[in-house]
């Protein structure tokens, strides 16, 4: 009779367990490893989305750490219906290499933010900021831009609407 070592079910003649893809056995014994055995997952870090999460995720895979990833919420359905999601990402790291995970993440943090003025801002940060500021301002002109002309045009439609202008069909 097999059975799965590692989830403990008995498996139809079967090679392999159809829920772990693990080698079966023909009897189990106490070394067998159990769920309860198994190293828990902890929560590393959460992230906001998918760029951030691939990147935190590469760096510990590329130093065999393992990872898992985990939507908040209902964000997995968001992103399977609207390709990203807004809510939130959780990677958990095995509670064995949670220390070594968070060096390296602070270690990368501390080797990319470069050099800190008198008030903590960093040069890559004020860039960014002004970056963003540029856009806002931008966004502003162009709201304004398209805006202008449509209420000219809904002003000129009702004038022609209410007020009877001769020489105008209506």
């Amino acid at each position: 009779m097999p059975w799965c070592p590692k989830c403990r079910r008995f498996q139809e003649e079967d090679d392999l367990c159809a829920y772990c893809w693990v080698e079966t056995v023909p009897e189990l014994g106490p070394e067998a490893e159990t769920p309860e055995s198994k190293t828990q997952e902890v929560l590393l870090v959460t992230v906001s989305d998918e760029y951030e999460a691939d990147l935190i995720q590469a760096l510990l895979e590329s130093h065999d750490i393992l990872t898992l990833r985990k939507y908040r919420e209902s964000g997995q359905y968001l992103k399977v219906y609207m390709g990203v999601t807004r809510l939130g990402i959780d990677i958990y790291v095995l509670e064995n290499q949670l220390q070594e995970a968070m060096e390296l993440i602070n270690s990368e943090i501390a080797e990319s933010s470069g050099t800190c003025d008198e008030n903590g801002i960093n040069e890559k940060t004020r860039l960014q900021e002004d970056k963003l500021e540029f856009r806002r301002q931008m966004a502003q002109k162009l709201t304004w831009v398209i805006l202008i002309p449509l209420l000219i045009g809904i002003l000129i439609s009702l004038v022609y609407l209410f007020l009877n202008i001769p020489g105008i069909s209506g």
